[in-house]
């Protein structure tokens, strides 16, 4: 008997760094799961604090809990461990200072042997630290991808697009790497791993992938993943390298389909993600503290970076008309290749007390 299959469910959680109530929280919320034919496997990815010892804690007191212990390689290495260690026949992903309702493996593997697909997606909260939530369905209703056309659907969801929408970001939940329930032997027999290179933006290049080795996907709309939004959220924090991390995995998303079927439609999402991404880096990279180089500094940076093939052509690509207000103000400035003039309005806001990002990059 194939030993993966003598599970039904593997849950991997990286672990590195996670404040002690919040890992509580995660490992309790899959203790307690309904689905009790499972394994969690928690990969210690080096954290210097307790974090280990709270895993192996975890792992005395109940069997289905497997620690690795390991150096700090980084979570797509991490889940690459989780990957290779896993046994279910299916697996999930969860990040360590999230949690999960109790029924969420249940929930996905009823759905996944019922509809015979190789995929189950769900919906899930936003849990901000006032305590406020937010429910994220990415789709109406229940939905079954199935074939050629629906699957071209599905990598636009991927790439943060709403269905059947090149423009709103609505579906930007799917490009998580958690919230699915997937055939493990896909990822194993394939060797289908998380790209260890990638810094940022590896879940959203790992799930298109992952779409060229699956028949047929399964959207529950349920909520069934507590997503913990944090200001020490990457988003949050100082990444000089952005732009460049961005660049490649435009390059690479767009890669994976040349030569193949890749559609107008593909291309046109990739452009408009291009630009959703240049606005979502602009603080990380020229706002944050951290960053301490001179206005024109950073003004010659940006246009360095604008003047790159790759945001060229993403930007040319996108249609003012899909845009309203500062968003179209944004994208036509861009357009007409004055970047400096539209950074140094960003960097004037900031600096004159008007710099609350994630309301600026909200409203356009």
């Amino acid at each position: 008997m194939d030993k993966r299959n003598e599970l039904l469910v593997s849950i991997v959680v990286p672990v590195y760094k996670i404040e002690e109530k919040y890992l509580r929280e995660c490992l309790d919320s899959l203790k307690n799961q309904t689905l009790k034919d499972i394994e969690i496997i928690l990969v210690d990815d080096g954290s210097p604090d307790n974090c280990g010892q709270i895993c192996d804690e975890y792992a005395r007191l109940d069997n289905r809990f497997k620690v690795f212990h390991k150096k700090n390689q980084g979570v797509s290495a991490a889940r690459n461990d989780g990957i290779r260690h896993a046994r279910g026949e299916w697996i999930s992903f969860v990040d360590a200072d999230d949690w999960v309702e109790e029924r969420m493996c249940e929930a996905a593997y009823n759905k996944a042997v019922t509809e015979g697909v190789d995929i189950v997606f769900f919906g899930g909260y936003h849990n901000y630290s006032d305590a406020s939530v937010t429910e994220i369905r990415p789709l109406p209703g229940d939905m079954l991808f199935a074939g050629k056309n629906d699957i071209e659907e599905l990598k636009l969801l991927l790439l943060g697009r709403s269905y059947k929408s090149l423009v709103s970001k609505e579906g930007s939940f799917f490009c998580n790497t958690v919230c699915k329930l997937i055939r493990t032997c896909i990822l194993q027999d394939n060797e289908l791993f998380f790209d260890e290179d990638f810094n940022y933006l590896e879940d959203c290049y790992f799930n298109i992938r992952l779409t060229e080795y699956c028949k047929s996907f399964y959207y529950l709309n349920e909520c069934l993943y507590h997503y913990r939004m944090r200001g020490t959220s990457v988003s949050h924090q100082y990444r000089p390298n952005a732009f460049r991390e961005v660049k490649r995995f435009i390059d690479a998303a767009r890669q994976l389909e040349k030569g193949g079927a890749c559609s107008r439609r593909y291309d046109l999402a990739l452009s408009y993600r291009c630009y959703d991404l240049v606005l979502e880096n602009i603080y990380p990279c020229y706002l944050h503290p951290d960053n301490k180089a001179s206005i024109l500094q950073k003004i010659r940076s940006f246009q360095q970076t604008m003047a790159q093939a790759t945001f060229r052509q993403s930007i040319k690509a996108v249609r003012l008309k899909d845009y309203s207000g500062k968003s179209r103000t944004k994208a036509l400035l861009l357009k007409l290749k004055v970047d400096w003039l539209m950074l140094m309005i960003i960097l004037f806001r900031h600096r004159n007390g008007k710099g609350d990002w994630n309301k600026m990059y909200k409203e356009g």
